[in-house]
């Protein structure tokens, strides 16, 4: 199965920033445009580039950080089961998650949505197959 339906709390459920991991620990954590830590650090620019294109050649080279999305939600028909979480560092997810947190902010409570993993395939521009699956969230209805 590669769809559920799920109920998202509101806003703070759902969360997005930047982070560089380094041998030895967070390296750079940012929301894209300033520092979240350290603390000494939060809240001054932190250097990224603006374009997401950017943005990942950066990461592909180790020189920059890659998106981390959490989102906690619980299905829609077994709410009994408890709050679970999605992680995700998909750069597709991280370029729509403005526009979903946007629908959650403007809800007047818990909305229902649908999590789905959309199977991908492609070849490289080597030729090499690459198959995975992209996360997408799809709001339905507030509840």
């Amino acid at each position: 199965m590669n769809t559920a339906e799920i109920v998202i709390s509101g806003p703070s459920a759902l969360t997005a920033d930047m982070r560089l991991w380094h041998r030895r620990g967070l390296a750079h954590h940012c929301d894209g445009t300033t520092h979240l830590t350290p603390e000494s650090e939060r809240g001054k620019p932190c250097g990224c580039p603006q374009s997401i294109a950017e943005r990942k050649e950066a990461a592909k080279g180790f020189q920059g950080p890659q998106p981390h999305v959490t989102l906690g939600f619980s299905l829609a028909d077994a709410p009994n089961l408890g709050l679970f979480l999605f992680h995700s560092m998909s750069w597709d997810l991280a370029e729509g998650i403005q526009q979903t947190k946007q629908a959650l902010t403007e809800s007047s409570g818990p909305v229902i949505a649908v999590l789905r993993l959309e199977p991908v395939e492609l070849k490289t521009q080597r030729g090499i197959s690459v198959s995975y699956h992209k996360p997408i969230i799809e709001i339905k209805t507030s509840e």
